[in-house]
């Protein structure tokens, strides 16, 4: 099979699953998700909560955030949300590469505070990103409150961005969560592209990929992928990707309705496990 990096002549694929902030989209939604919570770590407001269907874009922006805020911040970043406790707070003193990491509950929060104190003093503040934060046990978030009360007279010494979907809010409506969830400063949620946003998306990953004037869409292809995937950027990139092997296969760069189509078919079964949608069922070309 044709490779369609090399037959269309990418740099990179354009529509690879892997988060790679340099293909960041900045809709008008992720911009301003970007940047009201940029504003908000500097600012030294607290927690912040960012929801969202599966693809999203939830992870790739949270990248993006990590990559600006690095410059300002102490940045952790915990992609396994199962921890118990200990370990959550264990993974973030980790992170953040503290010399002596106590065995003991009590002495490991006060070796983070001894920490966080230092950083401040040195005109460096902390942030931690939980990836997947819907699957923290009760029992983590409450440690999450506790290290959130660490702060100076005016500054926060530890801010959490908790990222995850919309479960995370029904998790926080808990009576017994409630602390926490009041101490949400800011909430965003992503959601799908529109169809003129779908359009943008695609162009602005071929351009990263170095593929502008090397493949064409027409109109009806553009509105077939955005009916077919709603808009998520996950499925975009899964249907896209297949889309290119198929033109690549056929010899074609004009990417058509039929392009569409016939990649499509050839998906079936569709990775559902991957998608946010269910408009398969009963779904007719």
């Amino acid at each position: 099979m044709q490779n369609p990096v090399q037959f269309f002549g990418f740099s990179k694929h354009p529509f690879s699953l892997t988060p790679d902030y340099s293909f960041f989209f900045l809709s008008k939604k992720h911009a301003e998700v970007a940047k009201g919570i940029s504003t908000g770590v500097l600012q030294h407001r607290g927690v912040f909560m960012l929801t969202g269907e599966v693809g999203t874009g939830k992870t790739l922006t949270s990248r993006v955030l990590v990559e600006k805020l690095s410059k300002h911040f102490h940045v952790a970043y915990i992609l396994n949300p199962f921890l118990s406790p200990e370990g959550l707070v264990r993974n973030i003193a980790e992170e953040f590469g503290l010399s002596h990491i106590p065995q003991k509950m009590d002495a490991l929060i006060t070796e983070l505070h001894f920490f966080l104190i230092e950083a401040m003093k040195n005109g460096k503040g902390a942030v931690v990103f939980i990836d997947e934060a819907q699957h923290l046990s009760d029992a983590s978030l409450e440690m999450l409150r506790v290290l959130s009360n660490l702060e100076t007279h005016n500054k926060k010494l530890l801010q959490f961005v908790l990222v995850g979907q919309k479960e995370l809010v029904t998790k926080l409506s808990k009576k017994h969560l409630r602390q926490l969830a009041q101490r949400v400063a800011l909430k965003y949620e992503l959601g799908p592209l529109n169809i003129s946003e779908t359009h943008e998306y695609i162009f602005h990953r071929i351009k990263q990929a170095g593929g502008l004037g090397k493949v064409e869409f027409n109109r009806l292809a553009i509105l077939q992928v955005h009916r077919l995937t709603k808009g998520y950027p996950r499925s975009i990139n899964i249907l896209l990707d297949n889309v290119l092997k198929t033109a690549a296969e056929k010899q074609k760069k004009v990417i058509e309705l039929k392009t569409i189509n016939a990649a499509y078919k050839n998906m079936l079964p569709f990775p559902f496990r991957y998608l946010p949608f269910s408009l398969v069922r009963g779904f007719k070309l």
